[in-house]
C-alpha cells in the first residue's frame, strides 16, 4: 500500500517509548550531582535514520547537573525505531524529547 507520511514511531507506539525512558532514566543523576531542590526539564532532540537507527543526539537545555547527558545515553541505547515514511520512501526524522526529573527538598 502506498503510505503518503507517516512519522516516526518508537516499536510499540508512544507508551512503549515512555515505558523505555522510565525503565533506563536514572533519575538519582541530579542528586548524586548535588542539585539543589526543584524540578528539572530537560530537551533532547534526535534523527531516527531511515534505517530506524537513532542518531545526532543532543541536548536543547543546558540545565546542568548530569541531566541532559542521562537522557542522550538512554536515547542512545534506544532500539531501532520505525522509521518515518514520506512519499512512500523512509526519510531522516528529527524528534524531541522533554524530561523533567524533581529532586526533593
Amino acid at each position: 500500500p502506498f503510505i503518503f507520511t507517516r512519522e516516526a514511531d518508537f516499536p510499540g507506539g508512544e507508551d512503549a517509548w515512555l515505558a523505555f525512558l522510565s525503565s533506563n532514566i536514572n533519575s538519582k543523576v541530579p542528586i548524586k550531582k548535588k542539585a539543589p531542590a526543584g524540578r528539572y526539564s530537560a530537551v533532547v532532540q534526535f534523527v531516527v535514520e531511515p534505517d530506524g537507527r537513532v542518531s545526532n543526539v543532543i541536548p536543547i537545555t543546558n540545565l546542568g547537573y548530569g541531566i541532559e547527558e542521562e537522557l542522550m545515553r538512554v536515547i542512545k541505547k534506544s532500539p531501532k525505531w520505525i522509521p518515518a515514511v514520506k512519499l512512500n520512501k523512509t526519510v531522516k526524522a528529527w524528534r524531541r524529547q522533554p524530561l523533567t526529573l524533581v529532586v526533593p527538598d
